[in-house]
């Protein structure tokens, strides 16, 4: 699948309003761009994170999936749904798709650190530190 993005300007506006904290208006003008550029994973991320911050924790999980349809290699997008899943309360999900990340970039340090939260969360604290401790010799 080809990967089509909007022009740096449109996409610009788009964070704008994302980091003014209008995540409405941010997911509106990501919904209408879709529709235009229904191949771009940067709309499909703002939108899962505009979804994930109002709280739309399935609709981001959607956003999510769709970006790795068009990318299944995308390690970021793995990540960004492990923290929407861990948030949703399933940790075991949440674990699964950031093994996920880790497969595609294993050098990927806010994997490692998610991962020994969720790992902690579900009480399996030695995994936990060895997740920190990995974290910790990246970076």
């Amino acid at each position: 699948m080809k990967i089509q993005d909007p022009s740096v300007d449109h996409l610009q506006s788009i964070i704008n309003l994302y980091n003014q904290g209008l995540l409405q208006q941010a997911l509106s003008k990501s919904s209408q761009m879709l529709e235009r550029f229904p191949n771009s994973i940067f709309l499909y991320n703002i939108a899962g994170a505009s979804n994930l911050g109002l709280m739309q924790f399935d609709n981001a999980i959607d956003n999510y999936n769709q970006v790795l349809k068009i990318k299944p290699d995308y390690a970021e997008a793995y990540y960004n749904l492990g923290v929407v899943l861990k948030v949703k309360g399933d940790l075991e999900a949440a674990i699964e798709s950031y093994k996920q990340a880790l497969n595609i970039k294993p050098d990927y340090t806010e994997v490692y650190n998610n991962m020994g939260n969720a790992l902690r969360d579900r009480g399996d604290l030695e995994a936990a530190i060895d997740n920190y401790k990995q974290a910790l010799k990246i970076k």
